[in-house]
């Protein structure tokens, strides 16, 4: 974000969501963007900074989603097993 935006996330209002950005859709992340503008170097309004974001959020998303759910079934077998003993 710091090279994007030119902004340290600790600076940016609704810093938890922003850091947790998988956890939402890229909209919701856009309009976070918006709120901080006057923090951020860049127009998050543009529509190339909106198409690179884009691009980068839905290739990070890609490669979370399966780290993601594995992680949660490994968290599901640890209760099971923790349950069984």
């Amino acid at each position: 974000m710091k090279e994007r935006a030119g902004a340290k996330i600790e600076d940016l209002q609704l810093k938890t969501k922003i850091k947790e950005y998988y956890k939402y859709d890229f909209d919701e992340l856009l309009g976070i963007l918006k709120e901080n503008r006057k923090k951020i170097s860049v127009n998050p309004s543009s529509r190339e900074f909106q198409a690179n974001l884009k691009e980068e959020f839905e290739g990070s998303i890609g490669k979370l989603k399966p780290l993601i759910e594995r992680i949660e079934k490994t968290d599901w077998l640890t209760d099971k097993l923790i349950y069984e003993l």
